[in-house]
């Protein structure tokens, strides 16, 4: 780990800070060297741009061509941070053999993205492994998600049409913002109203450009990430129906089942009974 100031970063690599805002390690000042970066506070609160990032959320910058350095800043006594460093070349070198556009300009550029997704839980785990081997496979699947949130950006800049062109990054920013923000809360009670407001969009935008962006309608994304929990719970735990489906918030058990019946085309019984059957 490193506390303090630090100018040195390899192509690809992460590092943990510990700041101090008492004495001279309350500042990390570094070079501008192109990197993606991932923001992830684990203790604390930091400063980047006038902008609070705290221990509940992280998020994505990117040095502006025309600025030598950033700096973030300890908000809270101490903090401890961890910092992902990706390199274009090494994400457009993936990017190309999966057949994905490889620029991320103004990817997510520094939104206060909530912790909970599987993003945020991939940075968490990288930063408590002190396994070298573990740590590289880590990485990799976070450069991974990257470059799936680029693909979906850029499927949805293709479907969400405007006027300006800024208007419409602008606009499926926010629109990857919400997507996000369900996949970190979606075992709360989340209406339409609640996204929008965490995606600082209308209510109305939000339910008519998701659907084009995406595909589907915010509910229906909301109830796959629910049903995707509750399948996984089945095949990793012993966790009863009742208890999956009073997790994702069901009143009723014949409405959990039901939904994921609909989704999978059996019951959750019969699913785990299916899996059971697999494992033979």
């Amino acid at each position: 780990m490193t506390a303090g100031r630090s100018t040195f970063h390899p192509i690809n690599s992460f590092q943990v800070y510990d700041l101090n805002a008492v004495d001279a390690t309350g500042v990390l000042d570094l070079a501008n060297e192109g990197h993606l970066l991932l923001l992830c506070p684990l203790h604390g609160m930091v400063e980047v741009d006038d902008r609070c990032i705290d221990a509940n959320h992280y998020t994505y910058l990117q040095c502006a061509p025309d600025l030598p350095r950033l700096q973030i800043r300890a908000s809270t006594r101490t903090a401890r941070l961890l910092l992902c460093f990706v390199s274009p070349a090494f994400v457009r070198e993936i990017a190309a053999f999966l057949g994905v556009p490889g620029e991320f300009t103004n990817l997510l550029e520094r939104f206060p993205l909530p912790q909970g997704d599987d993003l945020s839980t991939s940075l968490v785990s990288l930063a408590a492994t002190d396994d070298p081997d573990i740590a590289d496979e880590i990485f990799m699947d976070i450069v991974g998600q990257v470059v799936s949130l680029q693909r979906a950006r850029h499927a949805a800049m293709q479907r969400v049409s405007t006027k300006k062109h800024m208007t419409q990054a602008h606009l499926v920013n926010r629109l990857l913002v919400a997507r996000q923000y369900i996949d970190a809360r979606y075992l709360e009670p989340l209406s339409t109203r609640d996204v929008a407001k965490a995606a600082a969009i209308s209510e109305y935008y939000l339910a008519r450009l998701f659907r084009s962006a995406f595909a589907t309608s915010v509910h229906q994304y909301l109830l796959g990430r629910r049903m995707h929990f509750a399948r996984a719970q089945f095949g990793s735990s012993r966790t009863s129906i009742t208890e999956v489906a009073a997790q994702l918030g069901y009143r009723s058990l014949s409405a959990f089942i039901t939904a994921f019946r609909k989704a999978y085309g059996m019951t959750p019984s019969a699913y785990r009974a299916s899996l059971k059957i697999s494992r033979k």
